[in-house]
């Protein structure tokens, strides 16, 4: 995608940086995930030691992974 300047004063100023924050911040926005990258930062660990939180089916926990 080629970047386009847009003329905006501490702002992002190109509109794939725009894009790249918008994905960020929708795969932050839920908690579990959030819940995910923190204990992924603690240590690495495999997929079924993140399944044991509470509310997390392998489904669900697959899914937002992939969002991740």
């Amino acid at each position: 995608m080629p970047s386009v300047r847009l003329h905006c004063h501490g702002v992002l100023t190109i509109a794939s940086d725009i894009d790249v924050q918008a994905r960020l911040d929708h795969a932050l926005a839920a908690p579990i995930r959030c819940r995910i990258l923190l204990a992924l930062h603690k240590a690495p660990t495999c997929p079924a030691d993140l399944g044991d939180a509470p509310g997390a089916s392998r489904t669900r926990l697959s899914n937002h992974l992939a969002c991740l």
